[in-house]
């Protein structure tokens, strides 16, 4: 007769215990995993299959800062030529104003030109028997008026119904050898006919003498030169 199957024998209570503790929990997070490998600088490492959480690479060294001062020039273009500060004001030294003061003696003082004896005025007797007597500067026409600034004695007009006078025909200037006489560059001109008889055309804005004696033409009015 065979023998009768031993009983199995009933398991240990720790080892119950262990087994337990061994079955995973379904509401736990996955266990992550580290690889700690290394990572050249500048390189990315790709996350190892079945790590869904690599860690990041890892930063790049930091290059050095240089140093730069200010830019001075640039290649290709010229610097402008800034100017000089103004310096500042230094009064001359009592010894160089007492040698300015000695050169300038030195070179003789300035003297004032003494003035001539006073010209002896002219008469001028005109055609219809006026007459006016001029001592300096005169201006004779229709109605003669002076240039701006013009330093003028005189002015002398006279009466022309044939409008052949200009309005500021003739400037004349009494002088000791006679009268001195500037067509103003009149619209008709004028002449001057000297006491032998020969006759002169004026050029306008030139001065020409007449001597007493002569007689001055302007227009179709003239006048004789005399003594005052």
């Amino acid at each position: 007769m065979p023998p009768a199957p031993a009983a199995p024998e009933a398991p240990a209570r720790g080892s119950r215990r262990r087994k337990k503790a061994e079955q995973v929990d379904p509401f736990a997070p996955p266990a992550v995993q580290f690889h700690n490998q290394p990572i050249q600088s500048g390189q990315f490492s790709p996350a190892q299959p079945g790590n869904g959480f690599a860690p990041p690479p890892a930063a790049p060294a930091a290059q050095p800062v240089m140093q730069q001062g200010p830019i001075t020039s640039v290649p290709g273009v010229t610097q402008p030529t800034l100017p000089e500060p103004p310096r500042e004001f230094q009064p001359p030294a009592p010894e160089t104003l007492a040698a300015a003061a000695q050169a300038d003696d030195d070179a003789g003082e300035t003297r004032v030109r003494p003035v001539g004896a006073p010209v002896q005025p002219l008469r001028l007797v005109f055609d219809d028997g006026r007459s006016e007597d001029v001592g300096a500067l005169a201006l004779i026409g229709r109605n003669p008026a002076g240039y701006d600034g013009e330093m003028i004695s005189r002015l002398i007009s006279v009466h022309d119904t044939s409008r052949s006078v200009s309005k500021t025909h003739l400037l004349v200037r009494a002088s000791a050898e006679g009268l001195w006489v500037t067509d103003r560059n009149s619209t008709n001109g004028s002449a001057i006919t000297s006491p032998a008889g020969g006759r002169t055309a004026l050029s306008g804005g030139s001065p020409a003498l007449a001597e007493v004696g002569s007689r001055v033409h302007f227009g179709d009015r003239s006048f004789v030169v005399g003594r005052a």
